[in-house]
């Protein structure tokens, strides 16, 4: 299963759209995904745009000064993650 990823701006940082590739299926059971960025965040948020839920992950510091985002649930619609950047 293929993780597709497209990386863009947002108002207060930076962003992310994750989705699994391949064709989309009514009943798609998401997948556990980690997420290793090779800058440091201070917090982040994910939305579902399909329904509208938002919650706060829980971000890590990776060794290298990089962020580390565990226990996304990856499914065929894009899940939206907005990334506080530290300056």
């Amino acid at each position: 299963q293929n993780l597709e990823v497209f990386a863009f701006s947002a108002p207060e940082g930076r962003a992310l759209a994750l989705w699994r590739g391949g064709r989309a299926q009514d009943r798609c059971v998401p997948v556990p995904a980690a997420v290793r960025l090779p800058f440091a965040c201070r917090a982040a948020t994910a939305y579902d745009p399909v329904d509208g839920v938002k919650q706060e992950l829980a971000v890590g510091a990776t060794g290298s000064g990089g962020t580390e985002i565990k226990g996304l649930l990856i499914g065929d619609a894009p899940l939206i993650v907005r990334l506080s950047v530290r300056e």
